[in-house]
């Protein structure tokens, strides 16, 4: 198998015009705090037609740890890949969960002992003869995995994707202070940042939510102290354009993406509409 390729956001290689139909699809992540890895082996991905065939591109990698694909770092899973000319609706991904683990920070090394391949994420790409596109599949981490030691020993796994056109992408981050992060009321005993997480939600004025409940996060985004000494920051790296909401927990920690149960609670919701390539800035004061 090959080794992994990684490439920086700011040096992906232009992609010209030829005569064959190819696609390229490339791999991000969006980030935990609280895992030292998050060791996956993809075998393939799989693209679903508008009639409903679902045809299968092998992936020649090494089993990955996806903990280094952030921040602005992505992996290579199908470079230029001959395609026939058509609709593509939704992808997914094939995953070995037998040559996939995660790591703790404690060192501790957990199986994804509770496996689900997932669903088809929408793809909405239409094909035609000369052309070659790109698409960025965008693995939510937070939303991804939910630790189940106590229960058979390891972490269960239903990936959660989404698709984006990397041209037409916008971004969106911006401060928050370090006097609400570092407050007791939202840290308690825990280290600085654990458990903080910043929640998208589709649409303007959107009702925060944990992630089991309709309406819940589209994706999270870590807490993470800024490099310029300024309290701290999120950020969302590849949105495709529209309407947001965003929100900051201290309890992400306590959000299992797969169980109804806890009710989180939100700080604040700030309201956000991207253009397409827009860099947008929403502190969260």
């Amino acid at each position: 198998m090959s080794s992994a390729r990684l490439l920086p956001l700011t040096l992906l290689p232009l992609l010209a015009a030829c005569e064959r139909t190819e696609l390229e699809l490339q791999l991000s992540a969006t980030p935990r705090s609280d895992l030292a890895q998050v060791v996956l082996s993809i075998e393939a991905v799989q693209l679903r037609d508008a009639e409903g065939r679902v045809e299968r591109l092998d992936v020649d990698l090494e089993p990955v740890d996806l903990l280094r694909l952030t921040p602005g770092r992505r992996l290579v899973l199908v470079d230029g890949r001959e395609l026939e000319e058509g609709r593509y609706e939704s992808l997914r991904l094939v995953v070995d969960a037998d040559e996939s683990y995660v790591t703790r920070r404690d060192g501790g090394r957990l199986e994804l002992t509770a496996f689900d391949e997932g669903d088809f994420a929408p793809l909405a790409l239409t094909l035609e003869e000369g052309d070659r596109a790109t698409r960025v599949v965008d693995l939510e981490l937070r939303f991804s995995l939910a630790d189940r030691e106590d229960e058979d020993g390891g972490y269960a796994f239903d990936p959660q994707l989404s698709v984006i056109d990397p041209e037409t992408a916008a971004s969106l981050g911006g401060r928050i202070p370090a006097a609400q992060v570092e407050s007791s009321a939202c840290r308690g005993d825990r280290p600085l940042t654990e458990g903080l997480a910043v929640y998208l939600f589709s649409g303007r004025e959107a009702v925060p939510r944990e992630r089991n409940r309709a309406g819940g996060p589209l994706l999270s985004a870590p807490v993470l102290a800024s490099a310029l000494g300024d309290g701290y920051r999120y950020r969302f790296p590849l949105l495709p354009p529209g309407d947001y909401t965003v929100a900051l927990t201290c309890e992400a920690d306590e959000d299992d993406p797969f169980e109804a149960g806890e009710t989180l609670a939100f700080e604040d919701p700030v309201s956000v509409t991207l253009e397409a390539e827009e860099e947008a800035v929403e502190d969260l004061d």
